[in-house]
């Protein structure tokens, strides 16, 4: 094993490290223009973090994800392919060489946040294997992006580190193919942030669609979106799966992305077809007098900013490019050849099995709720969130009084809950709402009482409840604030 110590603006400056690294990866193979094809991926992907980054290389990785590919398909090949990866770690500025980087605790360098992530590398023509970088490890403007993050752990040089990242990592459009890729990333994340979950290899993806495929499953020759919601279906989600015909496709796509739920997201046109997995977004949307439209509900028309409708750019992490790409909606395959036509035709969404209401009922809800309590130049949020999530955003509200507390505290809720939260114009800048919708997330009521799905709502100061006979709202005088803290979101 060796270990380099170098900047990323030494690497870009400098061809030595980049040529001693990917020389040592090949392990003295023919070279057959890999290696610049491999120095030129690696250039590109640097190229999207800050220059000042330290970078520690160590060879001889034996990374788990590229192992397991290299155990089902490389191995078996005439032509010899490298068994071990290299391993960049990425930290924020802090020591000059090797020698005073092991003079440091790890308890230092993780918890002053100097660790930023890691890239392995492989022997590959698509050589961006497995990476987690924290989004402050990018050059602007990352500061302006909120995304799903999970804790992933590694290590450095003996050091046992973390990071607060999304997976991702190229295709080697053999054993991974874009839909492969975006199922790995998904469960990956998954598997890392929550326990009832588990993170898979690629062999586990193919063997486990063999059966539903028509031909052979190595080399890859890619997989329909059914297909990709079957594998997470057996993997324990329940998903949902929603095409562009739907009317309210993109607010849709945006309520789930703002209920921090990933997204393996199909990108089509004439001649493009690729899979991606939507992390995020940019930042809040600025609500103006334009954000405002007339929306009819129930047959009565409302002046409102619809939140989902409003947001337009959004975070993926696309196998052909560097973590964390940026993407207008409307131009989602912008920087492909021939995808100038492309759109987003479907996307996939993976639940809990415990969250029976969907998006589009969770919004109808809302909407009859807004009828009904006659709500006006308002901007709505609708968004998925877990009672524990909420319960630890009421307890830390300093907007809110203790009586408000208990009350809301007070309140049987599911695992999952709906939140529909509203404000005006003058208030979206300030994160403050005037009221809300909270709703039971497993029920899936589609008669007449669709008021049944609500738990409590505050308006105008007041707890309001429905009557489940009636169909009326109750107020009860509980005095809430005129305006209180909105919740701080899924995404970080």
């Amino acid at each position: 094993m060796r270990i380099f110590f170098t900047t990323v603006r030494n690497w870009l400056a400098d061809d030595a490290i980049p040529s001693q690294v990917v020389d040592v990866l090949n392990e003295g193979r023919p070279a057959l223009r890999i290696a610049d094809i491999q120095k030129k991926k690696l250039r590109d992907f640097l190229l999207t973090l800050r220059e000042e980054l330290l970078v520690f290389v160590e060879t001889n990785y034996d990374d788990p994800v590229y192992g397991d590919s290299y155990r089902s398909l490389y191995a078996n090949k005439l032509r010899t392919y490298p068994r071990h990866c290299v391993r960049l770690s990425f930290f924020e500025p802090f020591c000059s060489s090797i020698e005073e980087f092991l003079q440091y605790k790890t308890e230092f360098i993780q918890n002053e946040g100097k660790y930023l992530g890691f890239l392995v590398i492989r022997p590959l023509y698509k050589c961006i294997g497995r990476n987690a970088i924290d989004v402050k490890a990018k050059k602007d403007p990352w500061d302006k992006v909120a995304i799903c993050k999970a804790t992933i752990k590694s290590t450095c040089i003996g050091h046992k580190l973390s990071v607060k990242a999304f997976p991702h990592a190229s295709q080697d459009a053999e054993h991974m193919s874009c839909a492969e890729n975006s199922i790995w990333a998904l469960l990956e994340y998954f598997g890392n942030k929550y326990a009832i979950y588990d993170p898979i290899l690629p062999s586990e993806i193919l063997n486990t669609l063999r059966d539903y495929k028509d031909e052979r499953t190595i080399p890859t020759t890619g997989l329909t979106y059914n297909q990709i919601s079957i594998l997470l279906k057996k993997r324990g989600f329940e998903t949902k799966i929603y095409n562009v015909k739907n009317p309210n496709f993109k607010e849709l796509f945006t309520c789930y992305i703002e209920s921090g739920l990933p997204l393996i997201t199909c990108i089509e046109g004439k001649e493009f077809g690729h899979a991606v997995v939507c992390i995020g977004r940019t930042t809040e949307p600025e609500i103006s007098d334009s954000s405002f439209e007339e929306v009819d509900i129930l047959g009565n028309k409302h002046h409102l900013c619809l939140w989902n409708r409003n947001i337009h750019t959004f975070v993926v992490n696309d196998d052909n490019f560097p973590s964390y790409r940026i993407i207008d909606y409307n131009k989602p395959a912008e920087g492909y050849d021939h995808a100038d036509d492309a759109i987003i035709t479907s996307f996939i969404v993976p639940m809990h099995e415990e969250i029976y209401m969907p998006a589009e009922l969770a919004i109808q809800t809302t909407n009859a709720l807004v009828d009904l309590l006659s709500i006006n130049d308002c901007c709505v949020r609708t968004f998925l969130t877990t009672s524990r999530s909420y319960r630890r955003y009421i307890v830390n509200n300093d907007t809110l009084s203790i009586e408000n507390k208990q009350a809301l505290l007070r309140l049987d809720m599911p695992k999952f809950v709906w939140i529909s939260e509203y404000f005006d114009a003058g208030s979206a800048s300030k994160r403050m709402a005037q009221g809300v919708f909270i709703l039971d997330a497993t029920c899936n009521t589609r008669s007449g009482l669709i008021y049944n799905n609500l738990i409590m709502a505050i308006n105008n100061g007041n707890s309001v409840i429905i009557d489940e006979k009636s169909g009326q709202y109750v107020t009860h005088n509980t005095n809430f604030p005129q305006q209180f803290k909105r919740f701080g979101g899924n995404l970080k």
